[in-house]
């Protein structure tokens, strides 16, 4: 027997390294499985609960979100009324994004900008707003600055088939300084 113990602590002494770098892998191992094993979800019953697919009749209103939500509990009538009004208001919403699409289908061209400008469609004041900043420590003078973006803002709103001649142009100017332009 002491010959045998002998034998397994020589090669324990040879193959130290070895041992050192194994124990780790090995203990990380028993970890996973026992944590596998033990935090294992409990397996569904025989019989499960089958769910009724949701019906469509008009009773329950009919909307969308009717259709889908199953809730485990049930909605007393200020949740369902809650409900209902947010349903109205994301149709309402999805209603007036199509009509702006449909009447002013260039409005996904918009806003053009960089550094001295900023310009879009005010779709509640049916006109275009164009933002100046031209700078006041340029050497070219504001005016001439300012009839500079105007002429390119004109230019590519006309390459991009924007009707500018249909609804007027609120032009706003704000000359900056460059402590402004820093911010």
């Amino acid at each position: 027997m002491g010959n045998t113990f002998n034998k397994i602590l020589v090669f324990v002494k040879e193959k130290r390294n070895y041992i050192l770098v194994a124990i780790p892998f090995v203990l990380i191992l028993f970890f996973v499985l026992f944590s596998l094993i033990l935090f294992q979800s409990p397996s569904p019953s025989k019989n499960p609960a089958v769910t009724p697919p949701p019906s469509n009749n008009s009773s329950e209103g009919g909307s969308p979100i009717n259709q889908f939500i199953q809730p485990d509990t049930p909605l007393n009538p200020t949740q369902m009324h809650l409900m209902k009004q947010q349903a109205q208001a994301e149709a309402d919403d999805a209603q007036l994004q199509e009509t702006i699409q449909k009447t002013y289908p260039w409005i996904d061209k918009l806003p053009l900008q960089s550094d001295n400008y900023f310009f879009f469609f005010d779709v509640e004041k049916k006109s275009f707003i164009g933002k100046l900043y031209p700078q006041t420590t340029d050497e070219t003078s504001l005016e001439t600055q300012v009839n500079t973006m105007k002429a390119a803002i004109i230019e590519e709103l006309n390459n991009l088939a924007i009707p500018t001649t249909q609804f007027p142009i609120d032009w706003q100017i704000t000359p900056e300084t460059p402590e402004q332009s820093e911010e």
